[in-house]
């Protein structure tokens, strides 16, 4: 009676910092709203998604000049850039900017590189607001848990569509199954480091069973990048538990938090692929697959040719859609994009090839150098820590990251900012995770 007291106590108090937290309740409420509107194949639902992800940007913005500080001395400023991928994120988004700059001046043209480059501002705003203004572990526990629970809550309604709509081949939500196979993959680690060190039984059988719904919901969505970016990321995953575990209780802990765990999960998707349509879909997609990789590739070569037309900073924010016709077949004409938006089919299908055609090499150089140095940083760090909820986000964020570069070499659906908002949330919490304990504390 005692323990459910404290719970339920320290459950309020969570909740009562969230509503003084203006920056996280901000980040709360943009978990929840933000996946509710993309849709990129409702204009309408596009133009209110991008309203609310400007809303974001500008509350984020006046909250991080509210609780901005000036340096004091040049060491702050090296200790600032120094931390996490903060210097490649400055970096990139200067270079998106420059992209912008250099583009097409022509009004309409430079409109939708602006738009493109509001994508990035509200990214980087939330990457800083996490990284430096969500210091407290119960602030973190809270984001961490809510993204378990959206995880579990929109694999339930993927799920759903293939039981309501009989049409359906796939599990569909955002409007298209590329978005949403890409946002299930990116959410995956968060219910699965849950399922596997949360010490209460509770909230461990709630993250088990989101775990085994997003994994489900995964593979039903059909979406192969999606697939081999989970793969790699379970491997990443259970490589970097390895770093910092103490030598004789590694193989203890690698059996009690992930061997039983995982078998336990395998053993939960087996049973619903024995129950429902799990099998015809991973089949009917490879045998799908030489079809869509000829479609493909035309774009990934009209990428390929708008590079090298400009390879230092690219042919412009947003212009890939616009430019891709005469090089690749595929499409429609530039006109009739600008009046309606780019649509996912006129995107390269591949984020790092179109990063290079828009801002070139420069541009993708950076981005590149953004998940690097999170890598690396992350890695260094998990050497110190050994348990805790920083721990665990920083094993999701680094994991995360590796399956979004699989993932991103196929996947349209990262030009849209309903989706690449969460890898920049995500890199916001690795960087918070892996920030030193006392530097944290010392700013409360």
């Amino acid at each position: 009676m005692r323990a459910a007291t404290q719970a339920s106590t320290q459950s309020s108090d969570s909740w009562q910092q969230a509503l003084q937290n203006r920056i996280l309740l901000v980040v709360l409420s943009m978990i929840v709203l933000i996946p509710l509107l993309a849709s990129p194949s409702n204009q309408a639902m596009q133009d209110l998604a991008i309203k609310a992800i400007q809303v974001v940007a500008a509350l984020l913005a006046g909250l991080l000049i509210m609780r901005a500080r000036l340096p004091q001395r040049i060491g702050d400023v090296v200790t600032f850039l120094g931390t996490g991928a903060n210097l490649a994120v400055l970096l990139f988004f200067l270079a998106s900017v420059v992209s912008l700059l250099l583009g097409p001046k022509d009004p309409p043209l430079f409109r939708l590189g602006l738009t493109e480059l509001q994508r990035f501002l509200a990214g980087v705003l939330l990457y800083f607001a996490l990284a430096y203004h969500v210091r407290r572990s119960g602030h973190l526990t809270r984001i961490s848990n809510e993204l378990v629970y959206v995880a579990g809550l929109f694999s339930i309604l993927g799920l759903s569509t293939l039981a309501v709509q009989a049409t359906n081949e796939h599990a569909i939500l955002f409007g298209d199954h590329q978005l949403f196979g890409g946002f299930l993959m990116l959410l995956l680690p968060m219910p699965l480091i849950a399922a596997v060190t949360e010490q209460e039984p509770k909230p461990k059988l709630v993250a088990q069973v989101c775990a085994v719904l997003t994994f489900v919901c995964l593979i039903m969505s059909g979406l192969r990048s999606a697939w081999f970016g989970a793969v790699a990321m379970l491997v990443a995953l259970s490589l970097f538990s390895l770093i910092g575990s103490r030598t004789r209780d590694r193989v203890t802990t690698f059996k009690k938090h992930y061997i039983v765990p995982l078998l336990t999960l395998v053993a939960c998707c087996a049973f619903v692929a024995l129950q429902g349509d799990i099998g015809r879909t991973i089949r009917r997609r490879i045998y799908a697959g030489n079809k869509t990789l000829i479609t493909r590739q035309l774009y990934w070569n009209a990428a390929e040719q708008l590079l090298v037309t400009r390879p230092v900073f690219g042919i412009g924010l947003g212009m890939f859609p616009l430019y891709q016709l005469p090089y690749s077949g595929e499409g429609r004409p530039a006109s009739v994009v600008l009046q309606n938006r780019p649509a996912l089919s006129e995107m390269a299908h591949n984020f790092w090839l179109q990063t290079a055609a828009e801002q070139g090499l420069v541009g993708v150089s950076l981005f590149a150098a953004i998940i690097a140095t999170f890598l690396v940083a992350g890695l260094r760090r998990l050497r110190h820590l050994h348990g805790g909820i920083r721990r665990s986000l920083l094993l999701a964020s680094l994991a995360g990251m590796v399956g979004f570069c699989i993932d991103a070499m196929s996947n349209p659906a990262w030009q849209y900012a309903q989706v690449s908002i969460f890898f920049w949330l995500l890199l916001g919490l690795g960087v918070a995770a892996l920030r030193p304990r006392a530097t944290i504390d010392s700013t409360d």
